[in-house]
């Protein structure tokens, strides 16, 4: 009996790991396909670089992987059980004694290993992830407007300190800009710089500079100084626009950007965003066992609509879960009881779920 176990085990598991890479695929093109249009339309708002658009985009997917995860796998138990039902093939096993808790018994294996995929993730990578979305959004919103030069155009900066004027601006890769015939006027250092050509470029730590080539510095223009006017000619000017010195300010320190070791060593403080690391491993654990109980159908019926409820019943939960975290509380216990209540919501509809499947079969 042991062996023959073992065998459906497998068997079981491989049916489910086989149509749960497709919908796990599936599920994650159209979460990176929305986060594309989202970030798309944040960075014309708050001003990402081109090359941030990309790592945000990839950045959010690994932030939303423990739900697609969830959700792929919980849709395909059901879809897999439902056509073994079809088959036949799992009525034959229900005659000869095996029950849906002996089902997941033998689908365990596989059910332990993402939990803990579920768990590293929540613990670890997904909260660098959102640390590291933080960072991007904290910096743009810094990031001052002249990063984004404009061709013909007067721009004025820093309280109309600064203007600024090129003739032509080429894009060009990695967020750099080629400038012809450029123009720098600082009211407050009085100084104005023409220059024939210069290039905008981002360094690796994030700052921005424009390095002018082929030009003049004019020093001493107002009228009190009009015979002491200055002029310096250059062939390189380097000038910041720029800096990311403050970047290290930026780093993380709320509860959902720090892994699993951090909140642990300041508990009670952070046993809240301790708690939401749980989340998603018990849902994993809980929708497993709907799955199994909801995708045992009547094969003289026509219609099947477990595959819907499934994906309803997951969407509700994880809504719910996300509702009672965002509650304020002020206590450890109030923290645990806005974390439990959600995963016995679940509990209680799995139980009803199983004892009306065995009432009717």
């Amino acid at each position: 009996m042991k062996y023959g176990s073992s065998i459906l085990s497998r068997y079981l598991s491989k049916e489910i790991v086989r149509n749960f890479l497709p919908i796990f695929v599936i599920f994650l093109l159209i979460i990176g396909g929305n986060q594309f249009f989202l970030v798309i339309n944040q960075s014309l708002k708050e001003g990402f670089y081109s090359s941030e658009v990309f790592s945000l985009i990839g950045l959010k997917v690994i932030r939303d992987l423990p739900f697609v995860i969830v959700l792929s796998f919980s849709l395909s138990i059901t879809y897999s059980l439902n056509r073994l039902y079809k088959n036949s093939e799992i009525s034959i096993l229900h005659s000869s004694g095996l029950s849906e808790l002996d089902l997941l018994k033998n689908i365990k294996s596989i059910v332990v290993i993402l939990l803990v995929i579920v768990f590293s993730l929540s613990s670890t990578i997904v909260p660098f992830s959102k640390s590291k979305i933080d960072i991007y959004k904290k910096t743009a919103n810094l990031r001052p407007e002249y990063i984004f030069l404009k061709a013909g155009i007067f721009q004025n900066f820093h309280n109309d300190n600064i203007t600024f004027y090129a003739s032509e601006i080429v894009n060009l890769k990695d967020d750099q800009q080629k400038l012809k015939k450029v123009f720098l006027h600082s009211k407050q250092d009085n100084k104005v710089i023409s220059a024939d050509s210069g290039i905008k470029t981002k360094s690796n730590t994030g700052d921005v500079v424009i390095d002018l080539f082929n030009g003049n510095i004019y020093s001493n223009l107002k009228q009190e100084f009009k015979n002491n006017l200055e002029i310096t000619s250059f062939e390189k000017l380097t000038l910041v626009l720029f800096s990311n010195s403050n970047h290290q300010s930026l780093e993380k320190s709320e509860q959902e950007t720090k892994n699993i070791y951090e909140l642990f060593t300041n508990v009670p403080n952070d046993f809240k965003g301790l708690m939401h690391r749980f989340l998603s491993p018990v849902s994993l654990l809980l929708m497993s066992f709907i799955s199994v109980f909801l995708s045992r159908i009547n094969t003289r019926e026509n219609k099947n609509y477990s595959i819907g409820v499934v994906l309803i019943i997951y969407i509700s939960y994880y809504n719910i879960m996300i509702y009672f975290n965002k509650l304020d509380a002020s206590s450890m216990e109030s923290v645990f009881l806005y974390f439990i209540i959600p995963h016995i919501v679940m509990f209680l509809l799995n139980l009803t779920v199983y004892m009306k499947r065995n009432f009717y079969y």
